[in-house]
């Protein structure tokens, strides 16, 4: 009698376990598409401020200032939904285009890519997103020689290429930061376990 009561409740539990496990794959279906949805909406809103992305000729003047700004934010930096960006990053290998935002924090990193360091202007910035397979999640089939563009509110295209992908552990956060002038541009993501940060390192190219 024990052993049935045991095999039945270890049969339910299991039944809860795929549940469970059911629902969590679902809410990260709709939360990424929800994000993707939400971020290829801002994008379009993005490129209406900026110069035709879509011709490099048109978009060389760097002392260009879109039009609608408010005088207390900053021209390289527009307001959308109440949330501060700064411009798009588009990677053609992997087929993503995306507003990354300027101030990095968990419920930022719902929406967009973020600002985690640095800057454009001092050729050390560092760019963090979820691995959603809307946003980073392909980061780590990147290689050396692959484009990366980042076109921002003034005008201005900036050209990387990748020179080397690496994982760096969670608990070792000072390694994406270091030696960071040796690159000029930084992304990473988390990998599947999240106790790992897949990190792409790239200079520019123009």
């Amino acid at each position: 009698m024990k052993s049935k009561r045991l095999g039945r409740f270890c049969i339910l539990l299991g039944v809860l376990m795929l549940v469970s496990a059911a629902a969590i794959v679902m809410y990260n279906i709709n939360e990424n598409k929800q994000s993707m949805m939400q971020a290829n909406s801002v994008v379009e809103e993005i490129k209406k401020q900026i110069p035709d992305i879509t011709n490099p000729k048109s978009a060389d003047s760097s002392s260009f200032v879109p039009s609608g700004f408010p005088e207390d934010i900053p021209a390289t930096v527009k307001q959308f939904d109440g949330k501060p960006y700064i411009g798009i990053i588009a990677i053609p290998s992997l087929g993503i285009e995306l507003p990354v935002m300027n101030e990095w924090n968990y419920e930022n990193l719902k929406i967009a890519p973020c600002r985690y360091y640095g800057s454009l202007e001092e050729n050390n910035i560092i760019i963090a997103a979820h691995n959603y397979s809307s946003f980073f999640q392909g980061l780590d089939k990147l290689n050396s020689g692959d484009k990366i563009t980042f076109y921002d509110f003034d005008g201005k295209i900036h050209k990387y290429e990748v020179c080397e992908t690496d994982l760096i552990g969670g608990y070792s956060p000072e390694l994406m930061t270091a030696n960071q002038e040796q690159w000029d541009l930084t992304l990473f993501t988390c990998n599947w376990s999240g106790r790992s940060r897949v990190t792409v390192r790239a200079t520019i190219i123009e």
